[in-house]
């Protein structure tokens, strides 16, 4: 089925279903969540009867401080399926100690590597999709992102990095009949 610009408009921010087995849904942020920098942007729900999966996809903003790593609190709950990690340097980040490149990695529920020897400069883009073989994309706890200064170096304040985490989670199933 395709959709004019005016239509899917009116749609993205209502749900419906397709052929009875598809839900989309667009979420809207609230305000706080923008303030805090972090938002769920849209789900896709693949359902069965009365249970299936979720595609979600998390977005959050991480502001250095003058350490050695910061976080990016993208909020992968525990039990998720990490599929892709997206990742834009917003504001330039510089080091007080003479460091010029990052890497950034899940942290608690997963550990996989997302980045290494990316530059400080901004607009620097990090895409990659999960590598299962390396870790486990399972997460056992919820996950966030350190992005830390390579060589032992540490950043100055300020600069600002940007994630988009998208992963798959259950939907629970109905009570039995």
């Amino acid at each position: 089925m395709r959709f004019g610009w005016d239509q899917f408009r009116k749609l993205r921010s209502k749900a419906w279903t397709w052929s009875g087995i598809q839900t989309f849904t667009s979420l809207v942020a609230t305000t706080a969540d923008i303030n805090a920098g972090t938002a769920d942007l849209s789900t896709v729900k693949i359902l069965g009867t009365t249970g299936g999966i979720t595609l979600k996809t998390s977005e959050a903003t991480g502001t250095a401080t003058a350490a050695t790593t910061f976080d990016i609190e993208v909020n992968v709950p525990s039990g998720a399926k990490i599929v892709s990690t997206q990742l834009r340097v917003d504001t330039a980040l510089s080091s007080s100690d003479g460091g010029t490149a990052w890497s950034a990695a899940f942290r608690d529920g997963s550990t996989a590597s997302v980045a290494s020897g990316a530059a400080f400069a901004k607009d620097t883009k990090v895409s990659t999709f999960f590598n299962a073989n390396a870790a486990t994309d399972i997460t056992s706890a919820e996950t966030d992102i350190t992005v830390t200064a390579d060589s032992a170096k540490t950043f100055a304040a300020g600069g600002k990095v940007k994630a988009i985490v998208t992963y798959y989670e259950f939907t629970a199933m109905g009570a039995a009949a």
